[in-house]
């Protein structure tokens, strides 16, 4: 059985340097999500992500999600997923403190 040929890897453009579109870099939104472009709404994150697991969703001040900060489940959260618990507070995730 012979070898099967090999194609060399197409490559997307010659000069890396130079930009791929002409389309202008997009501004920061100050209108509704409907009046945004697809640009816009591409660029824009309404969560943060976790640096350390990419999680959509960080704890309030920080860059970490409450699970790579290792926060303590909630005690009174009903349900197979429970949420985290700020270590200072009663052992309630805010949800359940504010009900």
């Amino acid at each position: 059985m012979s070898p099967r040929p090999t194609r060399r890897p197409t490559l997307a453009a010659d000069h890396h340097d130079q930009p791929v579109g002409d389309d202008p870099v997009p501004q920061p939104m100050t209108g509704s999500a409907a009046a945004r472009t697809v640009i816009e709404a591409l660029t824009y994150r309404a969560l943060t992500e976790c640096a350390g697991c990419g999680v959509p969703g960080t704890a309030p001040g920080e860059d970490l999600c409450p699970a790579c900060l290792g926060w303590p489940l909630c005690r009174t959260c009903t349900g197979p997923t429970p949420r985290r618990a700020h270590p200072e507070s009663d052992g309630r995730c805010a949800t359940c403190t504010t009900t």
